[in-house]
């Protein structure tokens, strides 16, 4: 739909450690309208360190032919189009938070 929304949540599964902030937690959410969509990743909550080090984005349901792809403002190389389907290259993962924008010609929202 036009809006998306989830979490990712770990622990270390084994412990009552997160009673004390020993996770990981991180939101995204993501709004498509006329010529582009918009994913924001949160800022993570909690001490524990993710297994993963990178993130791979991966955008269903995109019509049109993409003109740009950003995440946090920079320009994306190296990412492809597939019929409906965006496929970001993997990039670094930080705490920090993430916003990523996809640009699209000749769309239907």
């Amino acid at each position: 739909g036009p809006q998306c929304h989830g979490s990712l949540y770990a622990d270390d599964g084994n412990t009552l450690a997160y009673e004390h902030r020993a996770f990981f937690r991180t939101s995204f959410s993501c709004n498509v309208s006329a010529g582009q969509v918009d994913l924001n990743i949160s800022a993570s909550d909690g001490s524990y360190e993710p297994w993963f080090h990178e993130v791979q984005v991966n955008v269903y349901g995109v019509n049109g032919n993409v003109a740009s792809v950003t995440a946090d403002s920079r320009a994306v190389t190296g990412w492809a189009q597939k019929t409906g389907i965006v496929s970001l290259p993997a990039l670094p993962w930080t705490a920090a938070a993430h916003q990523f924008k996809i640009a699209v010609a000749n769309s239907e929202p």
